[in-house]
């Protein structure tokens, strides 16, 4: 019994901070494999926080602070020129991901701070679902 009440705990705990990352460990570092491998692997996580925080109002209630980090339109067409990625799969991915974080917001009953780096089209579909389902929201940082 122990470890199920330890487990609740530290839910509370580790999730009211939730970071997700779409596709951008190639910006930082250049492609490599080693980019690409962190890139699906952020994708992966963050797909699957995504589910949970639409799925699960508990879990959602949670979250106090939200951070996502995407790429920007340039960096996203500077990838697709190198052909560093599949730009059908991956703007197909970004678009998927970010319609998921729109349903998810809503379901953030208690979010306090929400900051974002991303293209402006993506931001302002995020702001205008913010602006609606989180009007008394304490910090918004836009980088």
């Amino acid at each position: 019994m122990v470890p199920h009440v330890l487990s609740s705990i530290a839910s509370r705990l580790l999730f009211r901070d939730v970071c997700l990352q779409f596709g951008t460990a190639q910006f930082g570092t250049g492609y490599s494999e080693g980019a690409a491998e962190i890139d699906r692997w952020h994708a992966q996580r963050s797909a699957d926080i995504l589910i949970r925080l639409v799925s699960d109002t508990e879990y959602a209630g949670l979250v106090r602070s939200l951070s996502v980090r995407a790429p920007e339109e340039g960096q996203t067409m500077a990838s697709f020129q190198t052909g560093a990625l599949s730009s059908s799969l991956n703007l197909t991915t970004l678009i998927i991901t970010i319609a998921m974080l729109a349903s998810a917001l809503p379901k953030l009953t208690n979010l306090k701070v929400f900051r974002c780096q991303m293209g402006n089209d993506a931001l302002i579909s995020i702001l205008g679902v913010l602006e609606k389902s989180h009007p008394k929201l304490q910090g918004l940082v836009i980088a």
